[in-house]
């Protein structure tokens, strides 16, 4: 970061390294994020599509179709983040509300 301060990194490059920080599944970001592990690749990704497709043509038509283990836990803890996140961003907007409200009545009451 300080060589694009220097002006010696242009801000291409530099997006091309912030970029890469998500691309690769093997990244040391990609795995802070996934609590130490690795990220899926699209092979990845297409072998549990196929052992989902085994699971659905291998069992009972009228059962339910569950998605890969892994994929479907990944999906839980991303919908659990955006949730909290969610909540976080309306406690932070009632606080701010609440802040505003207190300011109106002690201006209201001089």
């Amino acid at each position: 970061m300080l060589d694009f301060y220097r002006g010696t990194l242009t801000t291409r490059r530099l997006w091309v390294l912030i970029r890469d920080l998500f691309k690769r599944p093997e990244s040391s970001l990609v795995r802070a994020i996934n609590d130490g592990q690795p990220g899926w690749s699209p092979t990845d990704h297409l072998i549990a599509d196929l052992w989902a497709l085994l699971l659905r043509v291998n069992s009972n038509p009228n059962s339910p179709h569950p998605d890969h283990p892994v994929r479907a836990a990944m999906e839980e803890k991303a919908r659990a983040a955006a949730h909290a996140a969610r909540i976080a961003e309306l406690k932070a907007d009632y606080a701010k509300r609440k802040r505003a409200y207190s300011k109106e009545i002690r201006e209201e009451a001089m």
